[in-house]
């Protein structure tokens, strides 16, 4: 699918994405998710996410969890489509929280590098033509040491509706796990979802190369 079809598609889709069903089902998952990443992480003082880069923010689902739990977070996101970048600082605002929001290609972020402590990416990868493209640009931006975190959508989930509707294709683990390697994304590993989103989808962790 075109770039420009693709964007116009999410424009028009924004009050799915942040649906009661949507929100349900992934904002406990993402909630639970940054609980055991702050346990296993952040509260041994390896990784503290004091800069947050969210790529393909979408309507700040993701980037909202994180900040419910880590609350001095300097947050930016980037997204291709204006109404879900409109809809994701709806909602941060709402949460008392100021996000320094753009319009960006993930293959090219509008960002130094060694900027970010945290680099996230959901639901996005599968939309980009070339992923480790944008995995190498996402590991650019982190400085030595940053974690990364990517949601994508499991291989079997059942969704093939969505899949028709946005033309992408889920990814398998080892493949995921060797673009990241690739990209200089080491000690990475697969962080199942909790609930429903179990089904959907699947997060993996990794800390950019020095």
């Amino acid at each position: 699918m075109k770039t420009r079809d693709l964007i116009h598609r999410y424009d028009s889709s924004v009050a799915y994405w942040d649906s009661i069903i949507h929100r349900s089902v992934y904002g406990n998952a993402y909630r639970k998710l940054f609980e055991t990443l702050a346990s296993r992480h952040w509260k041994e003082g390896q990784i503290y996410p004091r800069r947050v880069l969210d790529c393909g923010i979408g309507t700040g689902l993701l980037a909202s969890s994180l900040c419910s739990l880590e609350t001095d977070v300097e947050l930016y996101g980037v997204d291709a489509s204006m109404e879900m970048l409109k809809r994701a600082r709806s909602r941060l605002l709402a949460n008392r929280l100021h996000p320094n929001l753009a319009i960006a290609d993930l293959v090219s972020l509008p960002f130094r590098d060694c900027e970010m402590d945290l680099v996230m990416a959901a639901l996005v990868l599968e939309h980009v033509a070339r992923p480790i493209d944008a995995l190498r640009e996402i590991a650019r931006v982190g400085r030595p040491g940053a974690m990364i975190l990517l949601v994508t959508t499991r291989p079997n989930a059942p969704d093939l509706p969505f899949r028709l509707a946005f033309g992408y294709k889920p990814f398998e683990k080892n493949q995921v796990l060797d673009w990241m390697t690739q990209a200089g994304i080491q000690d990475s590993y697969l962080c199942p979802l909790p609930g429903l989103a179990y089904l959907f989808a699947q997060a993996y962790i990794g800390v950019r190369a020095d």
